[in-house]
């Protein structure tokens, strides 16, 4: 039985990060935003609570699959930016939908078909990833950054509101979930999707293709704190082993977008 406080705090949790992530677009531009996108702050999450749910053990089994799931997140943010292509000249809540329905179909297909053929060893998860996010980066080179103006106080309420949803129901489906599933969900684009969708609706597709852009060092954070996770928690357990990793996907982000520059 799922706990309601926990899943309350997810849904906060997940609510606040959106918030920050489509305000630092808004003010901060794309580069910040896409770093944090796919930063592993809903991973952190998901799998730290998967630890106090069920322990360590279960969530550092979780962890090893995490890189499957990112992987078909990296799918997910490139068919998003393909299929906005594709839409463009319709309304923007008509891109949206278009972009929205063709991406998740690719995320279900790509979670689906990793899932059976992903490599039996962690490394070769990692691995997998790692092209993925090499593929990202080269085929987003040359997508211009796209400033943004603010949007009203007015929007925060259902941007929160369609965030904390999101979260609260996947990490739902997580935490009942086996450890394999539980480790794909962890990595679900819960933060991603929402941040997509509210910029995109506020400011056009531009903006949402610059901060996928930079989203590939945020990507190769999560895969570090996933490889963290999945070595300290047994030994370290779930709150020092959450705090370690948290700081060793903080410090990657910030060499690699010293690197990018």
């Amino acid at each position: 039985m799922v706990d309601p406080s926990l899943l309350l705090i997810r849904g906060i949790a997940g609510a606040a990060m959106v918030l920050t992530v489509t305000a630092l677009a808004e003010r901060a531009g794309p580069r910040v935003a896409g770093v944090l996108m796919a930063f592993p702050t809903m991973t952190a999450i998901n799998l730290h609570f998967i630890g106090l749910s069920h322990d360590a053990t279960f969530a550092a089994e979780s962890a090893t699959w995490n890189p499957v799931g990112l992987t078909a997140d990296v799918f997910f943010v490139l068919a998003y930016v393909a299929c906005c292509r594709l839409a463009t000249g319709n309304s923007r809540r008509t891109e949206v939908a278009i972009a929205l329905i063709g991406a998740l179909a690719v995320l279900v297909t790509s979670v689906w078909t990793l899932e059976a053929i992903a490599p039996a060893a962690f490394m070769g998860r990692l691995a997998v990833l790692a092209f993925a996010i090499g593929v990202l980066a080269f085929l987003t080179r040359d997508i211009p950054d796209k400033s943004t103006t603010l949007v009203g106080r007015g929007a925060l309420v259902p941007r929160a509101l369609f965030a904390g949803l999101v979260v609260a129901g996947v990490t739902l489906a997580a935490d009942m979930l086996g450890p394999a599933w539980g480790g794909l969900l962890s990595a679900f684009p819960g933060t991603i999707l929402p941040v997509l969708v509210l910029l995109h609706l506020a400011h056009g597709h531009e903006v949402t293709d610059s901060v996928v852009k930079h989203s590939w060092s945020g990507f190769s954070s999560t895969g570090v704190y996933a490889f963290m996770i999945a070595n300290l928690y047994p030994v370290w357990g779930v709150w020092a082993g959450t705090a370690t990793s948290l700081v060793g996907a903080t410090l990657v982000a910030l060499v690699l977008n010293l690197i990018r520059k």
